[in-house]
């Protein structure tokens, strides 16, 4: 017998005092997904759909709780993008903060308000060289390095 799509939805959940957690796959962020006849869909509006029905064109199924893999019908509410950015603004979420140093820990050049490169001065610059190094002079240079290595070594014994 062929089991309904309610039925292999919430075989999927582990239901839980707090949120119910989505068990089966999901994305990179958190999110689950879950196939309605072969189109995937996130898993917490599916949840929607099952308990609410279909939801209005424009809007969005926003999570009250914050976890991206809670499908508990009651820790979600309908809303607009705006709705969704102004309630990650007012929770300090948002990971658009002014970074002052480079992945190697080297302050950033700011002019102003503004960022101009997202590599810091001594990062970027190295970055030019390599990208703009000539491969013949580059060749050479380590052609004469390991004529000098072998001269050294055939010194040094």
């Amino acid at each position: 017998m062929k089991r309904t799509m309610e039925e292999r939805f919430w075989a999927k959940v582990k239901k839980t005092d707090g949120c119910w957690e989505w068990t089966a796959h999901k994305l990179f962020n958190g999110y689950g997904r879950f196939s309605i006849n072969k189109k995937p869909d996130y898993s917490h509006r599916v949840s929607w759909l099952i308990e609410h029905g279909e939801y209005p064109t424009g809007k969005h199924v926003l999570h009250i709780c914050d976890n991206p893999g809670c499908v508990r019908p009651d820790h979600l509410v309908l809303g607009t993008m705006s709705d969704n950015m102004a309630d990650r603004d007012s929770k300090h979420r948002q990971y658009t903060k002014k970074k002052l140093h480079c992945r190697h820990g080297k302050p950033f050049s700011y002019k102003g308000r503004y960022r101009v490169a997202k590599n810091c001065k001594v990062c970027e610059t190295s970055r030019r060289y390599k990208r703009n190094a000539d491969p013949v002079i580059a060749k050479e240079k380590a052609r004469i390095y390991q004529e000098t290595y072998r001269k050294k070594k055939q010194q040094e014994s």
